[in-house]
């Protein structure tokens, strides 16, 4: 079975997550990402997209993970559209000091 064979074996649950794109990323970053922890959170769930084969593993991880996700005023930013940033740059945006403007307290 050729590497693009295994790839559809893998996402055979997930449809929505073939593009030409992941093909291009080989079956082991594609295990990788689908066995990530985090896809069994409601809130990331959402992200689980074809966007994501964009992303570095190492980004992806580091996203996921980032501990701001829990508060409530960045809780809007959690959609498939973040896979188009880095994991700096979202770090970025998440200092900002426009977040601690009265708009975004709760």
């Amino acid at each position: 079975m050729g590497d693009r064979s295994k790839i559809d074996s893998l996402l055979k649950d997930y449809p929505n997550l073939k593009c030409d794109r992941v093909y291009l990323r080989g079956i082991s970053f594609v295990h990788q990402i689908l066995t990530l922890e985090y896809w069994k959170e409601e809130k990331f769930k959402p992200l689980l997209t074809s966007n994501i084969w964009s992303s570095s593993y190492e980004d992806i991880k580091n996203i996921l993970e980032m501990k701001e996700w829990e508060e409530e005023k960045f809780k809007s930013l959690l959609t498939s559209t973040i896979w188009n940033s880095s994991y700096e740059e979202i770090k970025n945006i998440l200092k900002m000091q426009e977040w601690e403007e009265e708009k975004f307290k709760p």
